[in-house]
């Protein structure tokens, strides 16, 4: 791969395990989780190069370093490249329930996709700017567009997808359970949701400009799953 790639999935479908196994399998590439409460891979981003620390202190100084200063100065760099998707996600968030706290990981996800932007590694970018994609879809599907559109466009999605009720039974046997908009729904409920997730998700694939690859984990194991993705990507 010569370029970005974007995992792209609901939770449970086994998008991230595919990621960290990927990044073996795939030459030259960094694996970026963008996720809100990491911090900055140091290669990335010179500033935060430092004169070696033990290690949990020199994490800790990382992410604190990150959060108060670097992220507003790379969110507005990104603010001022991609307007139009600022634009959408913002209002798709008022018109929603979910709140500041949706904001602050979009916020997370645009200013640390500008540092990895400077890089001249493919990068695999797990957790990213497409999962967005689906709130600003299932608020208005002609929003969806403009976010998808004018959001930066990865060389390669990978689509990842898996039966709701698998997605749902390995978020319950994971540490870190169910995300919140599944927290304290009966598992009906909670596949129910996630089915109109990935219809969502579809719809959004469909508009992407990138190359797409897709893989359903349904009933396989990661590295099967890897194994397919890589034949995919070959073929292309």
């Amino acid at each position: 791969m010569n370029g970005h790639v974007e995992m792209f999935g609901v939770p449970g479908a086994g998008k991230s395990t595919i990621a960290n196994l990927l990044i073996d399998e795939l030459s030259e590439t960094v694996g970026f989780d963008t996720g809100f409460n990491e911090g900055i891979d140091e290669r990335l981003h010179p500033m935060i190069t430092m004169t070696p620390l033990p290690a949990p202190l020199e994490s800790v100084i990382k992410n604190q370093l990150w959060k108060k200063n670097l992220r507003e100065q790379e969110y507005a760099q990104f603010a001022k490249r991609y307007p139009d998707a600022v634009d959408a996600i913002i209002e798709a968030i008022e018109r929603s329930d979910r709140g500041q706290t949706t904001k602050r990981y979009f916020v997370d996800r645009a200013a640390k996709t500008t540092v990895a932007q400077r890089t001249n590694r493919p990068i695999i970018f797990d957790d990213s700017l497409l999962q967005f994609s689906v709130l600003v879809f299932q608020v208005d599907e002609e929003l969806g567009q403009t976010y998808i559109n004018s959001v930066p466009q990865r060389e390669l999605i990978v689509l990842v997808s898996a039966d709701s009720g698998v997605c749902i039974s390995r978020q319950d046997n994971r540490k870190k359970g169910r995300p919140t908009f599944l927290t304290g729904l009966d598992q009906s409920e909670a596949i129910d949701v996630l089915d109109s997730y990935q219809r969502t998700m579809t719809k959004a694939a469909n508009e992407i400009r990138s190359k797409l690859v897709t893989v359903d984990t349904t009933n396989q194991s990661p590295k099967e799953a890897v194994a397919e993705v890589v034949e995919k990507i070959e073929l292309l």
